[in-house]
């Protein structure tokens, strides 16, 4: 419907003419606007199939290492210490001296432990990734606050950080404020699509009806 048959008509497909008539108008929205907001809607397609379906997730994982699978590392658990000595009455203290390590800190958040086995994660996003998710996360022992793991953003392969930025890319905030303009639009012109679709099938039918 877009792609034109001559190149002299090119200009015709890539502008709207304002001052159509209602129904050639309405081709021209649904016809132009379709055109510009498939090459951002097919990006918020994709990264909205990764977060809906494993099958996804792992094939761009694949694609991303150049064929690894990722890899489901086993929960790391706190241990309450036979020596009660060992307890630490401030957990809070451990997880400030991590987060006063980071100079470069946009924000942090802290999951507290739901039962006796389970850790405190403390993840942090460095100023790096202002318009990505470049998250660092450190598993705490909620006994004696020790780091039993840490999973940083420098170690991590390109199917990690591609996962990592995956929701971003999909509401556009990994262009800052101008990028979740763009994305507000291509989703608003992809649901008028539907209707300026119908509008043009029903006249269509009408002019055949009168032929």
């Amino acid at each position: 419907m877009w792609f034109p048959k001559q190149k002299k008509h090119l200009r015709q497909r890539l502008t709207v003419k304002w001052n159509a008539s209602p129904k050639r108008l309405n081709y021209d929205v649904h016809n132009v606007f379709g055109f510009y907001m498939s090459w951002i809607a097919i990006f918020i397609i994709i990264t909205g199939l990764i977060m809906s379906y494993d099958w996804m997730k792992e094939s761009t994982y694949w694609i991303a290492t150049g064929g690894k699978i990722p890899v489901k590392e086993a929960r790391v658990t706190s241990v309450f210490p036979d020596d009660t000595t060992t307890i630490s009455n401030n957990i809070e203290q451990s997880i400030q001296s991590i987060i006063a390590s980071y100079k470069e800190l946009d924000n942090y958040f802290l999951r507290y432990a739901i039962d006796s086995t389970d850790c405190y994660q403390l993840t942090l996003n460095t100023k790096a990734g202002f318009f990505y998710n470049r998250h660092d996360y450190y598993d705490i022992d909620q006994y004696t606050g020790k780091v039993l793991k840490k999973d940083l953003w420098e170690n991590k392969n390109n199917g990690d950080k591609l996962l990592e930025a995956n929701l971003n890319i999909h509401t556009g905030i990994i262009l800052g404020f101008p990028g979740k303009i763009i994305a507000f639009f291509a989703s608003l012109i992809s649901t008028s699509l539907p209707v300026t679709g119908f509008l043009i099938w029903r006249g269509r039918k009408k002019k055949n009806k009168k032929t």
